[in-house]
């Protein structure tokens, strides 16, 4: 579309993953952040048991732990997240590891339990949480259509807003147009108002001349009058020929305006495409060049219709088209043939070396001059 950007539609395809990749990271901190200050509160629960001895430390922390971790919300259980707990000094104490002391684990004196958990809550714990988020969790999913949503919401957005905006100059543009051809059609009617007196005039220029012949007046009364009249004809003639030049500058403003509109569909990038896929498949034998795809699109409806019969008879009987004239470049260029439709078209073509036809251009007798100019630069 001629107003919304290529670089628009690029950014909303690679936004998704962009905005993705930077709040991995984001999330993998903030939730390793709030795991910890949330273990650091509930792995020990109650101290009392503890220096009571009736439970031991590592198991008290295993078992919240643990509980914290399933009971998390859903959409984040299938994340990654790795919890080790250590007192300051280094020692293990989350998860548990098989190289404990195995008196301590077969001792059930409180006593001894108790004392060994006061110790290890004198050094201090130390937590760390690591959390490593998956392509492939629900929260990732969400995520990235979140992501996905916003890029098509943006999409939308500017898709909208040059439709409108193609609009208002489609609309702008059959107003200039219609007032042309209305300005055309004064112009043609005033026109014709003056013929009309330059008819009256000569007719009595002649009726003058007639009377000056019967009547016996004064010369120099029928001179001046004589003079008058062919005064009043050569200024109807002025007014005439000034009128004539404004329906020629309309004209060409008319023709300027097609020729806009025929560039505007050729910037359509689906009819350009259909058209060229259409003349490879029924076409088979000749090609096309862009320049001439391009001119026929430029060219109106009934035109086409006649170009389009004398390329059918280029494809199935190429000997029996009537050729105007050979066109011959510079720089010793191969000959170009130019054949006439519709009295107004032209269509410029030449032989390949393995005896193919290649269509080069298509164009109106006012855009000759463009069409040799290309083949010159060919």
């Amino acid at each position: 579309m001629r107003y919304f950007p290529f670089k628009m539609l690029l950014l909303c395809i690679f936004l998704p993953p962009f905005l993705y990749i930077s709040s991995a990271k984001w999330v993998e901190r903030a939730l390793e952040s709030n795991y910890t200050q949330s273990i650091e509160k509930t792995c020990t629960g109650d101290i009392k048991p503890l220096l009571d001895g009736r439970s031991r430390l590592k198991d008290v922390l295993n078992k919240n732990i643990d509980g914290f971790l399933t009971s998390r919300n859903p959409i984040l259980m299938d994340i990654r997240t790795t919890v080790m707990v250590s007192t300051k000094k280094g020692q293990l104490l989350y998860p548990q590891s098989f190289d404990e002391d195995s008196s301590l684990l077969n001792s059930s004196e409180p006593l001894r339990i108790a004392e060994n958990n006061f110790k290890l809550l004198n050094e201090g714990l130390s937590v760390k949480v690591t959390v490593n988020l998956d392509p492939n969790s629900y929260l990732s999913y969400l995520m990235l259509s979140g992501f996905m949503i916003f890029s098509a919401l943006l999409f939308y957005f500017f898709y909208r807003a040059g439709m409108k905006k193609s609009q208002e100059e489609s609309e702008e543009k059959q107003k200039e147009w219609t007032y042309m051809l209305e300005k055309d059609r004064e112009n043609r009617d005033a026109l014709e108002i003056l013929s009309q007196n330059r008819t009256e005039l000569v007719e009595r220029l002649d009726d003058m001349k007639k009377k000056l012949s019967e009547v016996n007046r004064s010369e120099d009364g029928m001179i001046e009058e004589i003079v008058s009249l062919e005064q009043k004809i050569e200024q109807n003639e002025q007014l005439q020929k000034k009128q004539q030049e404004e329906i020629e500058t309309l004209k060409a403003a008319i023709d300027d305006a097609k020729l806009d509109k025929g560039k505007k569909s050729r910037q359509n990038p689906k009819g350009y495409d259909f058209i060229g896929k259409r003349f490879k498949t029924v076409y088979k034998n000749l090609s096309f060049h862009d320049r001439a795809v391009e001119g026929y699109l430029d060219l109106e409806e009934t035109m086409k219709l006649k170009c389009e019969e004398v390329i059918h008879q280029l494809n199935d009987e190429p000997d029996q088209v009537i050729i105007k004239r050979k066109v011959f470049g510079k720089k010793n260029r191969e000959t170009v043939f130019e054949v006439i439709f519709a009295y107004k078209g032209r269509i410029y073509f030449r032989r390949l070396k393995d005896n193919t036809i290649e269509v080069l251009a298509v164009g109106t007798k006012n855009t000759q001059d463009r069409e040799l100019d290309f083949l010159d630069r060919l």
